[in-house]
């Protein structure tokens, strides 16, 4: 399982956790508990507030939803058997009824019990029983309440109960007759955020987006008065015109992406752009072409969609394009970042493209680039070190075998200089080289210059043309020597001091924050709406755009969650709007629980912000 250290987050939402906690059983099963209380969405609204707690009760209303449909399927949910459970550190009455659980492993169970893995943000019912129907769970005697995970690592799980465990301390691994089981019930991470963004409590929460949106119909024209007073002409720079062109688009394309190009020279206003056309209309094109400019523009965008698929799609569209555009291996990558669950992405360590801006990976391979022992910087100083003086690393080595010999008269005998050479510089080319390519492959642009990318590329030939000249089997001690003292080793050599000096990588360690620099410092940045929600923390770089694919597919209320983030200034939905809507599970809800998309059009269609795309 993957470790989640979310628990601020948790904490945050705990308002909406304690509003589910406080359904019985009987309210969970009753259908109609909210049917009363869901109103339908005003058109106006007086304030930025006003908006948010209209959407409360229908959020509450599709969690009950939710809730009630899994319910009513008990022998099809995934389950766990529990080994022990015992109180956390911060459990406190009457409320704080925090508990660390360790599960039953796999083979330990029977049947399919063990194939449950709970996440953060899962709800789960803790019982006695196996349950087959709700019955189970209201028999006399029988041990029932619901709980939200809010860590899981290692067959362990951290839980916020909505009541006491009697079972505080027991080791049923030691107590045959006593079980207790985890049963997966629905997973509230989209559902907490959501409450979060509606209650505002998002970090660094700008709601100027909403509000232009909901004041646009006090607007007549698209264009910033200010910027039109003083005569401001909108124009793009050559590259990014260059490109846009090349991209063979047809007339309505290219306009959408000129308008939302321009759109960064007004510093005056907020700006929500429509681009919309049913399918077949190169929505996708238009929108890679886009993020593409940006790109070039350095410009930080945030991307999301509804779903993994949608999300993973157009970053493929979009890795695929950026592959055709970079000058210098795949420098250039590490300025785009795409983040979130692997697993439901569905991204195997077969995908070359993807793995190459997912976040998750990224992490792990600048960590083994950043390890002081192992990594970059022990490689590059080792070889500078051989190919400097090697007769020296090897009269280092003699010592030591000498020494070896002393101590054990079965100690092998030393190896000559030209093996001690060959097999000293392969151990450290390899990494060595490899850290290179993934240095700058995944650092930001901004974190290593280009010239130092140059020099990296320069030193990786030329340490291949040295490899493959010492792993001729017909080298000599005499050819050895040749091949030191040649133009490619001292060109080499001073390639890596010269690294060594103009280069240094970040003295990062831990995961977490490795994670953060690569999130800080990338231009375009990919993942769900409601992931955006890890955006929301303290000292993170603020975005100027906003671009939501198949925006018609959004609930409305989750697109709370990106449109609040810190110095956000435009957005752009891309959709068609005769999508069917986002899935919900509610059939009270599901004629009020439209999508942002469904708000933008009716105020600002007047103000010709959008563009419909039409077939080339």
């Amino acid at each position: 399982m993957e470790r989640t250290n979310a628990k601020k987050e948790e904490l945050a939402g705990r308002s909406f956790i304690d509003m589910v906690f406080s359904w019985s059983l009987s309210d969970v099963l009753n259908k109609d508990l909210y049917t009363n209380k869901v109103t339908r969405i005003p058109e106006t609204f007086s304030s930025v507030a006003d908006y948010m707690k209209s959407f409360i009760p229908p959020l509450l209303e599709e969690t009950h939803a939710d809730l009630f449909s899994n319910m009513t399927a008990l022998s099809q949910a995934p389950i766990r058997e529990i080994d022990s459970v015992e109180m956390a550190k911060e459990f406190k009455s009457p409320k704080d009824f925090f508990y660390k659980i360790s599960l039953k492993r796999a083979a330990d169970t029977e049947n399919d019990v063990g194939k449950y893995e709970p996440e953060f943000g899962d709800l789960i019912a803790l019982t006695d029983v196996r349950p087959e129907r709700t019955d189970d769970l209201n028999r006399p005697r029988s041990f029932y309440l619901i709980a939200y995970v809010h860590g899981a690592r290692d067959h362990k799980i951290s839980i916020l109960a909505s009541k006491t465990i009697i079972f505080t301390k027991v080791d049923f691994r030691k107590k045959k007759r006593d079980k207790l089981f985890a049963v997966y019930l629905t997973n509230m991470v989209t559902n907490v955020r959501t409450w979060k963004a509606l209650h505002l409590e998002l970090e660094g929460g700008n709601t100027n987006i909403i509000k232009q949106v909901l004041q646009a119909a006090n607007s007549a024209d698209e264009n910033c008065t200010t910027c039109f007073s003083m005569g401001k002409r909108i124009s793009v720079p050559s590259c990014i015109g260059d490109l846009i062109y090349s991209y063979n688009l047809n007339d309505s394309q290219k306009a959408a992406v000129l308008s939302s190009v321009h759109m960064r020279d007004c510093c005056h206003q907020n700006t929500v752009k429509l681009i919309w056309g049913p399918p077949g209309t190169g929505k996708t094109k238009s929108a890679v072409c886009l993020l593409l400019a940006l790109l070039k523009m350095k410009c930080r965008t945030l991307t999301c969609a509804p779903t993994n698929i949608a999300v993973v799609e157009v970053t493929t569209r979009l890795r695929s394009s950026v592959g055709e555009t970079l000058e210098y291996d795949t420098y250039g990558l590490g300025d785009i970042v795409l983040f979130g669950n692997r697993k439901r992405m569905k991204i195997d360590d077969h995908n070359d493209d993807l793995l190459d801006v997912f976040l998750d990976h990224r992490a792990y391979v600048l960590g083994k680039c950043f390890v002081p022992s192992t990594g970059w910087k022990y490689c590059l100083e080792s070889m500078i070190s051989l190919l400097n003086n090697p007769e020296f690393e090897y009269n280092i080595y003699k010592a030591k075998i000498k020494e070896e010999t002393d101590e054990d008269d079965d100690a092998a005998a030393p190896m000559t200089f030209k093996e001690f050479f060959r097999k000293k510089f392969s151990s450290i080319c390899k990494p060595l080289m490899s850290f290179m390519e993934d240095l700058y492959t995944h650092l930001p642009t901004s974190m290593i210059q280009l010239q130092v990318v140059k020099n990296m590329i320069k030193a990786l030939k030329l340490l291949e043309s040295l490899e493959v000249s010492l792993g001729r089997v017909d080298v000599a001690n005499e050819a050895l020597t040749q091949v030191l003292n040649s133009d490619k080793s001292k060109q080499c050599l001073c390639l890596l001091r010269s690294l060594s000096l103009t280069f240094s990588p970040p003295n990062l360690t831990e995961n977490y924050d490795i994670k953060n620099m690569c999130l800080k410092n990338a231009c375009l940045v990919f993942c769900t709406a409601s992931s955006s929600a890890k955006l929301h923390t303290e000292g993170m770089s603020p975005f100027e755009y906003l671009v939501i694919d198949e925006a018609a597919q959004l609930k409305e209320c989750e697109s709370a969650i990106p449109l609040q983030l810190s110095g956000l200034r435009h957005a752009i939905l891309i959709g068609d709007a005769s999508q069917l809507t986002a899935m919900v599970k509610s059939k009270v809800f599901i004629s009020f629980f439209l999508s942002f998309w469904s708000l933008v059009p009716a105020s600002l269609q007047p103000m010709k912000i959008y563009h419909a795309l039409c077939l080339a």
